[in-house]
């Protein structure tokens, strides 16, 4: 009883150190964290500079108050970097520039559930994700489509409204060579 007690204070007093470094808005909204770190009651481990996977800097913030307990076992290792535990860190994206956070769940899901190597590391936001994994799905479907030898009228239209898209977005940049792939 007194240690549920303890623990529920620690996540109070982290979450109470949190709002005091951050406000809500000053991060890309996760569709599933939110866009705030989330604060643990994982007690921290002793030296905990030296298991921290991550160095603050103008370009990185570490959040210790998020700490969870990773499985080394269950990690996908590259050369020698484990990640024993996971905290959330907020750093720009690389495509717009705006701060997004990569949470300690978020890690842990990545590591250690789809078993992506620990060396990997989250450059973009969830919104620039989200954009730069459509456009792929774009592609290789216009790619499926114009390598088909015969298109219902559907297909046609798909075909189309993928093609507009890749040439707003610069995938496509000769319009004559794109309407005769849409035509054969």
């Amino acid at each position: 009883m007194s240690q549920n007690r303890d623990q529920r204070q620690l996540r109070r007093t982290r979450e109470k150190a949190i709002r005091a470094r951050v406000r809500h808005g000053d991060f890309v909204h996760h569709p599933r964290y939110g866009d705030m770190p989330i604060a643990s009651d994982t007690p921290m481990p002793p030296d905990p500079e030296r298991w921290l996977p991550f160095v603050e800097s103008e370009a990185c913030r570490v959040f210790p108050e998020t700490l969870l307990m990773g499985d080394t076992i269950r990690q996908a290792l590259t050369d020698h970097n484990t990640r024993p535990i996971y905290v959330d860190v907020a750093r720009p994206c690389t495509t717009c520039r705006r701060w997004f956070l990569f949470f300690a769940q978020e890690q842990r899901h990545w590591y250690e559930e789809l078993g992506i190597r620990t060396g990997a590391e989250a450059t973009e936001c969830t919104d620039c994700r989200r954009k730069r994994h459509g456009e792929k799905r774009d592609v290789l479907r216009y790619e499926a489509l114009l390598a088909a030898a015969t298109r219902t009228s559907g297909e046609e239209a798909e075909l189309d409204a993928i093609r507009d898209r890749l040439i707003e977005r610069g995938y496509i940049r000769n319009n004559s060579k794109a309407a005769r792939g849409a035509n054969d």
